[in-house]
């Protein structure tokens, strides 16, 4: 929070200092508002004041409150799901169960946390579930790498070509003025062919390995 507010004052100062400048808005051939890029020039500068410095976050809070409202949700049934360890434990006895066949979990393991990362549930967390990949390693007698890859290298296939990510994709689309989840069924294929060739990949690798 403190870094945030040094941000807050740092940008609210250069209003002070750079000049102003806007572009305008034309209708394009296909109907659409869109901004003329000749059109830069420089207008009266309105510096933010004192007030409307401390009235800028709620503002921000107002305006993106359906956004916001969105994360809040998505990440409180996550912490529910991790706090009550349900994932976990669901590994754990799975493990128990296959011993030394517990390298055919592994594609399971990474389907969930690839969908997990492609839809945004799962980002952040992540770290909390390397204890799977930990009881998975010391089955198959794998490094700690090996064992982080496999929650890592998934959840984070799916998150960097998320189709509907509300932190990522969602955002940016509306920040842009798109049609959110405009397009997401062709991230959808991306996202899965993206995910999928990673855990192949990974899992060749590991049973090439483990075969010898």
């Amino acid at each position: 929070m403190v870094i945030i507010f040094i941000i807050m004052i740092f940008v609210a100062l250069l209003t002070y200092i750079i000049p102003a400048g806007t572009y305008d808005t034309i209708i394009d051939a296909a109907g659409e508002e869109v901004v003329d890029p000749n059109s830069f020039h420089y207008i009266s500068r309105s510096p933010v004041s004192i007030l409307e410095f401390f009235k800028a976050p709620l503002n921000g809070l107002k305006k993106q409150s359906s956004m916001i409202l969105s994360v809040i949700v998505i990440c409180s049934c996550f912490r529910v799901v991790n706090d009550t360890k349900a994932l976990s434990n669901f590994f754990t006895a799975a493990l128990n169960k296959l011993q030394h066949r517990a390298i055919l979990l592994i594609p399971v393991i990474m389907t969930l946390f690839g969908i997990l990362g492609s839809t945004g549930a799962l980002v952040n967390s992540t770290v909390a579930f390397i204890p799977i990949g930990l009881v998975i390693a010391s089955q198959l007698g794998m490094d700690r790498i090996s064992a982080m890859a496999i929650i890592y290298l998934a959840t984070f296939a799916g998150y960097g070509s998320s189709f509907m990510s509300v932190t990522s994709v969602q955002l940016a689309q509306e920040i842009a003025g798109v049609p959110l989840l405009s397009g997401a069924g062709f991230r959808a294929v991306v996202s899965a062919i993206i995910v999928l060739s990673s855990i192949y990949l990974y899992h060749s690798l590991l049973q090439q390995g483990y075969e010898r």
